[in-house]
Formats: structure tokens, C-alpha cells, sequence
């Protein structure tokens, strides 16, 4: 297993699952439900040659409080992506690294999660704070480091990503800017030096690169 940090990991998917079954309450009403699909039956990815046959790609955080868990094929995301964090599990569905539906969280017994859920540091800092309306994340998403500095933020609609993901060091300085629109990157993607200049800048529209790329060295020329 691979130790990545959890808002990297989010940034990635990014933050980024198949697809979610939708059950039925007494009152008629639609309760989400965990999804079926089983990834038992295929290996830990080690290298390119995995993705590109089928793979589980399994990631932690250094605290093992957060666990990812996508199946790559093509070597792209094609699948249910699963995030474990305390005790709440998140889905979402993806075709060829492309998120195709919204994503629903669910406690570890399968029950659509409600209310402000905040996890802490050990030393009781605020570590992450997310709230929920029968499974479906609402508003921002917020992530702290240890010192209480922000460590990302990821606004929501209808539990998708929408609006600018942003993603800061330790110090609470900006590292990054990835725009998403219903779900999807769209807009232009920015990293940033520690230093705070530009690193580099990916176009994307509806998901994919559309445009030039482009990076800089550390004093803001153009490579």
C-alpha cells in the first residue's frame, strides 16, 4: 500500500466511483445504498503494466485515517473509487478516469451519512469537516493540517465537485487551484511553487486536457 496524502489524493481524483445502487424507503422516497461492485478478485497495482491490465490502486494518508481504493484499467480510473475516512465510506463511479456520477457517503454499516461530520488530530486540531444530507456531500469540503493550517477546500453541488478545489502546505499557502464543473475538471488547473510563483497550468474542458500546457521554473519563466 502506497502512503499519499489525503488531499493530494483528492486532488487527483480529486479529488473522482461505479455506480452507486439506489434503494427504496417505506415512504417511497430514494435512500442511496452502497454499491455491489467487488474489487476482490484483483491485484494491488504495482506499476504501469497493472493499470493498463486491471489493478486496485490502494492509497493511505501517513495516519492511516484515510484509505483509497481505485480500479484502474486502460490505466485509467474505471470503476467504483472507494474512500475510507474514520468511519465514514464515500463512492463514486468512473469511466476512463472520468466521474459519471455524484458522489454518496455512507457510514460503515451502509447508512446514508446526515449531519457535520469533523474529524480531529491527535493533539485536537481540527483534521477535516464535511456535512451531509442523506449521503450527498453539501457546500465545502474543509481539510486541516496538524498545526490548524488549511489544507484544502472543495466546494460541492449536488454532490459533485463544482467550483475551485484548493490545495495549501503546511505553512497555509497556496499550492494549487483545479477548477471543476458538474463533477468534471474544467477551466484551467494551476500548481505553485513553495515560493508561491507558478509552477505549471493544464487547460481542461469537460474532463480533459483541451489546450496547451504549460510550466515554469521557479522564478516564473516560461520552460
Amino acid at each position: 500500500m502506497k502512503k499519499l496524502a489525503f488531499i493530494a489524493l483528492c486532488a487527483m481524483i480529486s479529488v473522482y466511483f461505479v455506480g452507486c445502487g439506489i434503494g427504496e424507503d417505506s415512504h417511497g422516497d430514494s435512500i442511496p445504498t452502497p454499491s455491489s461492485e467487488d474489487y476482490s478478485h484483483l491485484p494491488e497495482c504495482q506499476n504501469k503494466e497493472d493499470k493498463i491490465k486491471g489493478c486496485l490502486l490502494i492509497g493511505s494518508d501517513e495516519s492511516e485515517k484515510f484509505r483509497i481504493e481505485i480500479p484502474m484499467k486502460n490505466n485509467e480510473m474505471n470503476g467504483v473509487m472507494r474512500n475510507y475516512y474514520g468511519n465514514t465510506l464515500c463512492e463514486t463511479k468512473f469511466v476512463d478516469s472520468i466521474p459519471v456520477s455524484a458522489t454518496l457517503c455512507f457510514d460503515m454499516q451502509g447508512n446514508p451519512k446526515n449531519g457535520v461530520i469533523k474529524e480531529y488530530h491527535e493533539n485536537g486540531n481540527l483534521a477535516h469537516e464535511v456535512e451531509f444530507k442523506n449521503g450527498k456531500i453539501q457546500g465545502v469540503e474543509r481539510a486541516y493540517h496538524t498545526n490548524g493550517k488549511p489544507k484544502g477546500e472543495i466546494p460541492y453541488k449536488n454532490s459533485k465537485r463544482d467550483g475551485v478545489t484548493k490545495i495549501y502546505n503546511e505553512d497555509g499557502n497556496l499550492r494549487a487551484e483545479i477548477p471543476y464543473k458538474d463533477g468534471k475538471k474544467d477551466g484551467v488547473e494551476k500548481w505553485y511553487y513553495e515560493n508561491g510563483n507558478l509552477w505549471r497550468e493544464t487547460p481542461y474542458k469537460d474532463g480533459k486536457i483541451e489546450g496547451i500546457k504549460k510550466e515554469y521554473d521557479e522564478n516564473g519563466n516560461l520552460k
